[in-house]
């Protein structure tokens, strides 16, 4: 008994100390020396979303990754940083408000602020395959956000290379593309020129 006790004992303790040589790793979005919530001084626009919406099966701390058709891996020792809605509408937030300071427009006499809603349906990925991102969204005059708004729907795929890091970086290019879209409109409606839907 003793030595079926004493056996046990060692097993349980290799066990602990396995599970805790397995690293947590945490990544982000946001690229290095991004500033999401500050508005470029020479910007034509202020801009906020005011809505943003993800799917609920990747909402969670852990990378979710798709395996097959049917199967999926979630990643329990890589963590997004935090919540993965507020990480994909800062770097989206970070990335449009780049993008209007560098367009240069000329500035209105005073600043035109606008909302936009996203709706994320899908934000998959294939470990060294592809990343994708794919968006319905509307921007609208923050003076009458439920007004009717152009919808458009970006679907954004990045190949990309092997390991967790190679997911996040075409993660990041995605939501540039998407932002890319936005600030066009944002742009078309700071100079009242008509906009068309980027075809993606």
């Amino acid at each position: 008994m003793n030595h079926a006790r004493s056996s046990f004992l060692i097993w349980v303790m290799l066990t602990i100390c396995g599970c805790a040589s397995v690293p947590v790793r945490y990544y982000t979005l946001l690229p290095l020396a991004a500033s999401p919530n500050a508005t470029p001084a020479n910007a034509c626009c202020d801009v906020e979303i005011r809505s943003l919406r993800i799917p609920s099966e990747v909402n969670r701390p852990e990378l979710v990754t798709r395996q097959s058709n049917e199967q999926v891996a979630v990643l329990s020792n890589d963590l997004w940083i935090a919540p993965l809605r507020d990480e994909v509408r800062n770097a989206l937030l970070n990335d449009i408000r780049e993008n209007l300071r560098q367009a240069k427009l000329g500035l209105p006499a005073d600043i035109k602020r606008y909302v936009v809603f996203i709706d994320v349906s899908r934000f998959e990925s294939v470990p060294a395959n592809y990343a994708l991102i794919q968006a319905q969204w509307r921007v609208a005059a923050l003076a009458a956000p439920k007004s009717e708004a152009q919808l458009c729907t970006t679907t954004a795929q990045v190949n990309i290379a092997g390991g967790v890091s190679g997911i996040v970086l075409g993660y990041q290019q995605a939501i540039s593309k998407v932002a890319s879209g936005i600030t066009g409109k944002l742009l078309s409606a700071a100079d009242g020129s008509d906009y068309q839907c980027p075809n993606q």
